[in-house]
């Protein structure tokens, strides 16, 4: 036990998991005891839209001081290994890295100023999501190599707070997803398989700067389309999948079936690069066993989670800069930057089969 009264290992699964920290087990729970009807979407695709960063691209339009796509990159994915590392709900990542776009809409950051201001926003993700939130002192040991002091980290709260002006629930895309598949009661088999990968897919979205201008109804859906066609057709026939894909589309209020195909293809990107990237490191990803791109815990452990530097040393890159990022992430960031003032011009469904044997399937 640590001198703030906290360990590692000290909390128990229950203490920090909504339910029984299992993510089918718990959403079947949801949808059994919840009623997921349409007005409870239509208020949460009304509220999504007060959580939109005010500046889609502030690499470019407000960070002046080296930002780059790379640090966000590098801090969403060490927030879900530190997740993983004390074992509590994962969506904390999603709420924080919302709370974080939108403050950097607004103020231009150094290196240092960005991880005083990651530590800070999932300091208040966790208060909001956490039975037992996680002490300010045990988040300051994990980031000893920059010396920040618990008044730091205290104001820099009270400075996100005001800054977005104390909007602290934004739906999530992991929310869409489950609500969506709620209303999917006539999948017998394959909806565990869909729920992992779509899960598995709005992760990878979360860290990446080029979806941070599309709504998480829009990514949730693109998510499950984008399983529901790879799942073994010995789970979902044809028929299903249509099935699920036009009541999906309806229960999304789907206006541009167009840029949700941009947004699927954004999503194929990312999960063929996260193959790729477990493949250079041996390690072979497994959505019903760790639903996360990055989920390797015990690599956190007795280190310093920020003591990887190179990632946040590099020069400021933007997409106007360089010319080197795929032509769906270009267009992504151009149709999400079309939308600012409006909504459904943008939603999409997706789902997709369990990332176990993705790779498998595709080739067989």
């Amino acid at each position: 036990m640590s001198s703030d009264g906290f360990s590692d290992r000290s909390i128990s699964k229950k203490e920090l998991r909504p339910f029984g920290g299992n993510l089918y087990a718990d959403f079947c729970f949801l949808r059994d005891n919840t009623n997921a009807g349409y007005f409870d979407v239509d208020v949460l695709l009304e509220a999504e839209l007060q959580y939109q960063p005010v500046e889609f691209d502030y690499i470019t339009d407000v960070q002046k001081d080296g930002f780059s796509r790379k640090w966000r990159s590098f801090i969403a994915k060490w927030l879900y290994k530190l997740a993983d590392y004390v074992q509590i709900n994962r969506e904390v990542v999603s709420v924080t890295m919302s709370i974080v776009d939108r403050y950097l809409a607004f103020v231009s950051v150094n290196a240092r100023t960005f991880k005083l201001v990651s530590l800070s926003s999932f300091h208040i993700a966790s208060k909001i999501l956490l039975k037992k939130h996680l002490p300010m002192a045990w988040l300051i040991e994990r980031s000893k190599s920059d010396n920040f002091s618990m008044g730091e980290l205290s104001m820099k709260e009270q400075q996100i707070l005001s800054c977005i002006t104390y909007k602290l629930h934004p739906p999530t895309n992991e929310g869409f997803v489950r609500l969506f598949l709620g209303n999917m009661n006539f999948i017998d088999d394959g909806l565990e398989e869909i729920l992992y990968h779509a899960i598995y897919l709005v992760e990878l979205s979360v860290c990446d700067y080029d979806l941070v201008g599309v709504i998480p109804s829009v990514i949730a859906t693109a998510a499950i389309l984008k399983s529901v066609d790879d799942i073994q057709p010995v789970l979902l026939s044809r028929r299903q999948k249509q099935k699920i894909k036009s009541r999906l589309k309806r229960g999304a209020r789907v206006k541009s079936e167009g840029f949700i195909q941009v947004c699927i293809e954004r999503l194929d990107i990312l999960y063929q690069r996260s193959q790729k990237e477990a493949a250079a490191s041996d390690k072979i990803i497994s959505v019903p066993n760790s639903p996360s791109p990055t989920s390797v815990a015990s690599d956190l452990v007795g280190r310093s989670l920020f003591s990887d530097e190179a990632a946040l040393s590099g020069e400021a890159s933007t997409s106007k800069k360089s010319g080197n990022y795929d032509r769906s992430s270009n267009q992504v960031s151009k149709v999400a930057s079309t939308s600012k003032s409006g909504r459904r011009n943008c939603n999409s469904p997706a789902i997709s089969s369990r990332s176990k044997n993705v790779s498998k399937r595709k080739k067989h």
